[in-house]
């Protein structure tokens, strides 16, 4: 039916397809629906890298040591609790600081 439409309708149609993929580009993952939600607050992103704090390498070294360790699957999944807990730690306080306006946090 597309080739039938108008070619006004169809530039329409795409304009509005195009509208559509890049709202999924920016919800498919939550650091572009974070960084999207701070664009609506004035908070720009794009362009920024930091230098990764030491602590945070360390933490890194330590985990990937933890892998390499590993006898067992329960070993592993023990790992990948505890990282998913300090994951959701970290979400639970991006989330905080969004919703209390404390966005230099």
């Amino acid at each position: 039916h597309f080739q039938r439409k108008t070619p006004e309708e169809r530039k329409v149609s795409s304009e509005n397809a195009a509208v559509v993929n890049e709202a999924y580009t920016v919800l498919r993952t939550e650091h572009s629906r974070a960084a999207h939600l701070l664009s609506l607050q004035g908070v720009e992103l794009a362009g920024e890298r930091e230098t990764i704090p030491p602590d945070l390498i360390m933490k890194i070294m330590e985990v990937r040591l933890a892998v390499d360790d590993a006898q067992t699957v329960q070993d592993l999944e023990a790992i990948q609790e505890q990282n998913a807990q300090v994951h959701d730690g970290q979400v639970a306080e991006a989330t905080e600081a969004f919703d209390s306006g404390d966005l230099e946090r």
